[in-house]
């Protein structure tokens, strides 16, 4: 996957023999750097570009980009690390970011199947039944 950017591509590659993430600059493919460090996939750009977020194992990891003087990548540093975030589902990522920096996961709490899905249908109306009273 490539997703282009202001700053550049963001690409996730295995070319190392393990899947990484990486930024190369965009229009022209002068400059690549690797941004994880011991494996990287489904990563995302903040909404300010300035940093990419990706999931490393059971751990959301984050490392800052910078562009001048050249293309650069700051060491990873380990937002969270839990074992019971849930791993990438159906092509999905299992984390994003929120425009003020905050992170939406999906965690697991072992007590829910993981062999079955349960639908919610018209939930709102249920809310604003229950909430009709108060």
């Amino acid at each position: 996957r490539a997703v282009g950017v202001l700053l550049g591509l963001m690409i996730e590659s295995n070319e190392s023999g393990r899947l990484e993430v990486y930024v190369q600059s965009y229009p022209s493919a002068t400059a690549r750097v690797q941004v994880s460090r011991d494996g990287g996939s489904w990563a995302t750009w903040t909404k300010r570009g300035d940093a990419i977020y990706f999931a490393a194992g059971s751990a959301i990891m984050s490392s800052t980009i910078t562009t001048q003087p050249e293309l650069r990548s700051a060491a990873p540093r380990m937002i969270v690390n839990d074992p019971l975030l849930v791993p990438p589902i159906a092509g999905a990522r299992p984390f994003d970011i929120a425009p003020d920096g905050r992170i939406l996961a999906i965690r697991e709490d072992g007590s829910v199947r993981s062999d079955h899905i349960v639908i919610v249908q018209n939930w709102l109306s249920e809310v604003r039944t229950r909430n009709a009273g108060r």
